[in-house]
């Protein structure tokens, strides 16, 4: 009994020594950053306000979902992003979120980033013939019915301009075959497509758009289905307005800053919201879920290079002047694009600044006024600068002159001459 005792002890003894000895050894817990998974980000591009605020929207949701975001924008430079993309991979992303800026490049990314065994969520614009884990896009085909239904509601007769990418996509078919949609059985309208290259500096592109437009003529509608290209249209539209002549009937794509107060300028007729807040949740929740290779939530199937793409398609919607505050959540107080003299309230604003200009003159010296009375009596009187008088005569007054400007006969002419000088 003893011995077993004794025994006992020294397997308790070399129990607690060695235990002991592992709580000295053990690992510290790992921080809160080291607990976050690494996730890419890769963007065509960054131009504009609606990217963004697609950002500061995924940045907002990244701490709670316990994931660190690594941001990239190629700068509509295919080449550019594949650089990005590399560096990504070199810090161990988990999963790579990705806008691609060329197709044909995109493809190779894609490829590469499998081989590393990284999961690839494609924003907006799947290149044909790749395999991806996921693809979030807005839904293309409405957006393009919803220009189409709004020319319908404005009765819409005459020639229509669509301006569209140069690259083929699916995200052009898609607006151009809704557009039809809409348009399909109506009469009196004629449907020019005007293909432009997007690719390059964002400046550029919306360069390419203005010029496209201010070469033609006759043209009573345009429907612009690429973002990038909205920028020259508004250019384009303010040049018209400062001009005092005719604006066309407009459907812009992508719901910008700029194109919300383009709206409410009355300069665009509408503009078609693809909800990058939406977007940036979506991106998020799918990204995280793939970085953890949990199954991504999605509506449909495509079948892309012999695979079955998840999709999840984001709802999209017009906006018009009457339902402009769907937008200040996301722009604040949406204030009317600025347009320079010679059109509309502007115009009004730079005569009263002549006027006040005129008046502050006039107040340097004390105004005099004459009065003439039938008889041929005159009376004069002088006013000092910011002082008013109020006669009352018995009688006809025949003249009233103020100053230095003409006489005007009548009972009338003093009023009308007091304003003019």
């Amino acid at each position: 009994m003893g011995r077993r005792i004794v025994a006992f002890s020294l397997v308790l003894l070399v129990v607690l020594t060695g235990g002991c000895g592992l709580l000295k050894k053990a690992k510290k817990p790992l921080s809160k950053k080291e607990n976050e998974i690494p996730i890419g980000v890769a963007m065509a591009n960054m131009a504009g306000d609606g990217y963004p605020f697609f950002k500061k929207e995924m940045d907002k949701g990244a701490k709670p979902a316990k994931v660190k975001l690594l941001w990239q924008d190629a700068k509509n430079d295919g080449p550019t992003q594949a650089v990005q993309v590399e560096k990504l991979l070199e810090k161990k992303i988990k999963a790579l979120v990705l806008l691609p800026a060329d197709a044909a490049i995109a493809r190779d990314i894609i490829s590469k980033t499998a081989q590393k065994k990284v999961k690839i969520l494609i924003l907006e614009n799947l290149p044909r013939d790749v395999n991806a884990d996921g693809f979030l896009s807005p839904d293309w085909l409405r957006a393009g019915e919803l220009q189409g239904e709004l020319l319908v509601k404005q009765k819409f007769k005459g020639n229509l301009l669509v301006l569209t990418a140069a690259q083929p996509s699916m995200v052009e078919e898609a607006l151009f075959a809704g557009l039809q949609r809409s348009l399909q059985g109506l009469t009196g309208i004629k449907v020019k497509q005007a293909p432009l290259d997007v690719t390059g500096k964002p400046e550029d592109v919306a360069t390419r758009a203005y010029e496209a437009l201010k070469s033609q003529t006759g043209i009573q509608g345009v429907v612009v289905q690429h973002s990038l290209l909205v920028p020259g249209l508004i250019k384009y539209l303010k040049e018209k307005k400062e001009k005092q002549e005719t604006l066309p009937v407009t459907v812009a794509l992508g719901a910008s800053k700029e194109g919300a107060a383009a709206i409410a300028g009355d300069l665009l007729t509408a503009d078609v919201d693809t909800r990058p807040d939406l977007l940036a949740y979506y991106a998020l929740a799918g990204a995280s879920k793939l970085a953890k290779k949990e199954m991504l939530e999605y509506d449909q199937k495509i079948k892309n290079d012999g695979a079955d793409v998840p999709v999840k398609v984001i709802p999209v919607r017009l906006i018009r002047k009457d339902n402009l505050y769907l937008l200040e959540e996301r722009w604040g107080k949406i204030k009317p694009l600025a347009v320079k003299s010679g059109s509309g309230s502007q115009g009004d604003s730079k005569s009263g600044e002549s006027e006040k200009k005129g008046q502050s003159a006039g107040e340097s010296t004390p105004s005099k006024i004459k009065i003439k009375g039938k008889e041929g009596k005159t009376l004069e009187l002088e006013l000092k600068p910011g002082e008013s008088l109020e006669l009352e005569i018995d009688g006809e007054i025949k003249a009233m002159k103020r100053g230095k400007g003409e006489e005007q006969e009548g009972q009338q002419g003093g009023t009308e001459s007091g304003q003019g000088t």
